[in-house]
């Protein structure tokens, strides 16, 4: 079978929001708020699923409430990309519910990373589309000043870049070990504290092995935006 890959994003295009596992962004609407408006900075539209501060439990609304998000956004002819708020807990519950034709036959992004991996695992064994590892709205777009300058521009390489797989990943010359309480410590107004790295540090590698149904695939990198991954092989985008 034929990889297809999602057509990139232009300034301008609508990007979808919505909340296929936990329930954080009932907790942290400021963090939602400053995810949204870093979108917009960044030239796109947002579109958000009806649920998207839904809560239920330890889940962002019921499976029906999740997976009819989804389907939504897929079905929306404006949409060129679906971003989760943020990963958490039983993504893993929509699999059975997904209609896997429809998201075969609507091409579009899918940008995530930890549980939400479960949910572009299914896609990726059931259709050709290729998915994206990245950043979620509220840890990374929601930052205080929106995306880390490293993270945006890796976001627009991979993503924006019309060059077709023209992007070599570069580790982050930076770091940042900041942790907030995003329910209780939400009210600040500046960004993160960035330190440099140096020495043997300035590479670290970031390992993940991710268990799917019919793959097992296996990432290395140091990339926020780390690749696209496709029928059993990673490679650059």
């Amino acid at each position: 079978m034929e990889n297809v890959k999602p057509a990139k994003l232009s300034p301008g295009d609508t990007v979808g929001i919505v909340s296929p596992a936990s329930p954080w962004t009932a907790f942290c609407p400021r963090r939602l708020q400053r995810g949204i408006a870093c979108l917009e900075d960044m030239g796109f539209q947002v579109m958000q699923g009806d649920h998207t501060s839904a809560r239920t439990g330890h889940t962002a609304g019921t499976i029906e409430d999740r997976v009819s998000d989804l389907h939504a956004l897929y079905r929306h002819p404006d949409v060129k990309a679906i971003i989760p708020t943020i990963g958490g807990y039983n993504s893993n519950q929509l699999l059975n519910e997904q209609d896997f034709d429809l998201v075969a036959q609507n091409p579009k992004i899918v940008l995530g990373y930890s549980d939400v991996t479960a949910l572009q695992l299914g896609i990726v064994s059931r259709t050709a589309l290729v998915i994206y590892m990245g950043p979620a709205l509220v840890p990374q777009f929601g930052e205080c000043g929106g995306l880390l300058a490293y993270a945006r521009e890796s976001f627009a390489n991979v993503l924006m870049d019309p060059t077709p797989d023209g992007h070599t990943m570069q580790p982050s010359e930076t770091w940042t070990d900041e942790i907030l309480q995003w329910d209780l410590e939400d009210s600040r107004t500046g960004p993160a504290s960035i330190y440099g790295l140096e020495g043997p540090q300035a590479r670290p590698g970031i390992r993940s092995n991710y268990r799917g149904e019919h793959e097992h695939p296996d990432a290395v990198g140091q990339h926020p935006i780390v690749a696209g991954y496709n029928r059993g092989r990673w490679s650059d985008i």
